[in-house]
């Protein structure tokens, strides 16, 4: 969804933005709200149940996630990850709590107002065994700071515009950094007399970060104050819309959205029009919408009646959003590439040929899959427990050589990713009936060869390669395995993905399966292969069938055994139970 561009509400104290300052009638102060804000302007600054901090401007993200990192001694501590952990929200206050048991110390970080700026309070107690580190960072998105002045100790510094190893490192010790001098209404200004770094954080995430290390004494704090940017409030009303269109035969809405903070916008008029300015339909914006974990409050205005094609905007007190509505929003074939090239490209246990100069790869990982040993330190947040429930011991083979997708490049499949994908490549093909065919899939000889039509669209074609592999991952009694890893001594930066299995079983570098019985994931398989059964019901109609019987056993399962829910690849600890669940507690019917 896209903000409208433009504001129309102006206050009496109008900012004046020039010579890389804002003044305004009366100096902003941050001021405390209820359930751990603080307000200065458009600005909040906020808390989650899992300790982070998140900032908005308006209802434009700014920074989501800023906390405390650490690891050493082989393990790595997101606050976000970590169960044993403390929070609690005051008046204008966020207080954070984390305790890594395994090494024994604990972690407190205090946000408050002090005065004009905002403080972040650090400290940890207990003394770490050998070597490691730990930082508080604040993340800053490309989106808003990518190429940005930033002034470091009175010195100019140019934020990177594209990722280099040399450039990784953009400010080292400074006690004074301001974020983006040239846009005012961007430029936070953060204070740490221990010293602050500016470092680039891609190409894993598209961010810089700001970070503040802790002092090595156990017991001494670190402060790190932050000064908001003086803003008017009034800029921060916005309507969101889809900025692809809409379908003709689709949901059709547009939503005003405002900070939580301030009052409804008082002219709520709204009007559709063609693009000729023929008024379609005019009414207000319906009644206000308010969520306990959301900081906007919004309105929505509905015209999914209007199905005539073109090219439409809506009209409203702060300014106008155009789009268009067309039979399908994909007309401009801007997917194609993900499903011609991406997706082949990650398939797993096949030999994927793109054609004339795009890179392939050949059969891989064929020598899937060994159980993994009970109580095993895995890698990639695969964690083995009793390994009980299964016919399987320790180091003996199962077969689960076919289908799904290498994961992010660390090539473990896992029910979570693998059934999320599968689940939502279905949904896509019953909503949009895409029937693209330029590729072939052969799955018996397990090869992909594009540039060759085969009479079964291509979209259906990764739903069957997604619930195989997630049919060879469950028990003929429902009970579903978590996925597979590559066992971590065999695990390597200087050994190519398709190179750490020599796709020959028995030879000792098979992958690992996790076994243990994890609930959540139970119902992960019951959702994936139930809408896999759909969309494969005229093409493949024997496989749809076993997946609606498989689903119906993996949820039969999930209700007759006691629901265990602890951390595993992509569930952590800090989710609890049912509420890290796909499915909701009520009743669920299959088919």
């Amino acid at each position: 969804m896209r903000s409208a561009a433009g504001g129309f509400w102006v206050a009496v104290g109008v900012a004046l933005i020039a010579s890389g300052s804002v003044c305004l009638a009366a100096v902003q102060r941050p001021v405390p709200l209820a359930g751990g804000r603080i307000q200065q302007g458009p600005f909040v600054l906020f808390s989650h149940t899992n300790g982070g901090l998140h900032l908005l401007k308006g209802s434009q993200v700014i920074s989501l996630g800023a906390g405390i990192s650490c690891g050493g001694n082989g393990g790595y501590w997101p606050y976000d990850r970590v169960r044993e952990k403390e929070v609690a929200l005051g008046n204008g206050t966020m207080a954070l709590k984390v305790d890594i048991a395994k090494v024994g110390i604990s972690y407190q970080q205090h946000v408050s107002i002090q005065g004009s700026r905002i403080r972040i309070r650090l400290r940890r107690t207990g003394n770490w065994p050998g070597r490691h580190w730990e930082e508080f960072r604040f993340w800053l998105p490309m989106e808003h700071y990518r190429g940005a002045q930033m002034r470091a100790d009175g010195n100019l510094v140019k934020m990177p515009e594209t990722y280099s190893e040399a450039g990784r490192n953009i400010v080292s010790g400074a006690r004074r950094v301001e974020c983006n001098v040239s846009d005012p209404s961007l430029n936070l200004l953060f204070e740490c007399e221990r010293g602050i770094n500016v470092s680039d954080h891609r190409p894993g995430v598209l961010r810089y970060w700001v970070a503040v290390g802790f002092p090595e004494t156990a017991g001494e704090y670190v402060d790190l104050y932050l000064t908001l940017p003086q803003m008017p409030e009034e800029d921060t009303w916005a309507v969101r819309y889809s900025p692809v269109g809409y379908p003709v035969a689709g949901e059709k809405k547009v939503v005003l959205e405002w900070p939580k903070h301030l009052a409804r916008p008082s002219d709520d008029r709204v009007r559709l029009e063609r693009a000729d300015g023929t008024v379609v339909k005019q009414d207000r914006f319906g009644k206000t919408v308010t969520l306990r974990h959301m900081q906007s409050g919004f309105a929505m205005f509905d015209f999914t009646e209007v199905r005539e094609p073109g090219n439409y905007r809506v009209v409203w007190a702060g300014g106008a959003v155009e789009f268009s509505i067309r039979q399908s929003v994909f007309e401009d074939r801007l997917w194609q590439p993900t499903l011609d090239y991406f997706m082949p490209f990650q398939m797993c246990h096949a030999q994927v040929d793109l054609g004339q100069g795009i890179t392939g790869h050949p059969f891989c990982h064929m020598d899937d899959a060994i159980r993994v040993p009970a109580n095993f330190p895995g890698t990639d947040g695969f964690v083995a427990y009793e390994c009980t429930g299964t016919p399987y011991k320790a180091g003996d083979p199962i077969p689960c050589a076919v289908g799904g997708w290498h994961d992010a490049g660390d090539c473990d499949l896992n029910i979570y990713a693998q059934g999320f994908s599968t689940y939502v490549l279905a949904l896509a093909y019953q909503e949009f009936g895409i029937e693209r065919d330029v590729a072939t899939l052969d799955v018996d000889a397990q090869t992909f060869t594009a540039g060759r039509p085969d009479g079964t669209p291509d979209l259906l074609q990764q739903v069957e390669w997604g619930a195989l592999w997630l049919l060879s991952m469950m028990q003929p009694d429902g009970r579903s395995y978590v996925g597979v890893v590559v066992q971590p001594q065999l695990r390597r930066n200087d050994v190519a993905w398709d190179q750490m299995t020599d796709n020959r079983a028995g030879t000792g570098d098979e992958r690992h399966v996790y076994v243990d019985y994890h609930s959540e994931l139970q119902c992960m398989q019951a959702a994936a292969l139930c809408a896999a059964s759909r969309a494969l019901k005229q093409a493949r109609p024997e496989l749809a069938q076993q997946c609606l019987q498989a689903a119906r056993r993996a949820y039969d399962y999930f209700r007759t055994h006691d629901e265990v829910y602890r951390r595993t690849a992509y569930f952590y600890p800090s989710t609890k139970g049912r509420d890290g669940n796909v499915l909701p507690s009520r009743p669920f019917v299959l088919g």
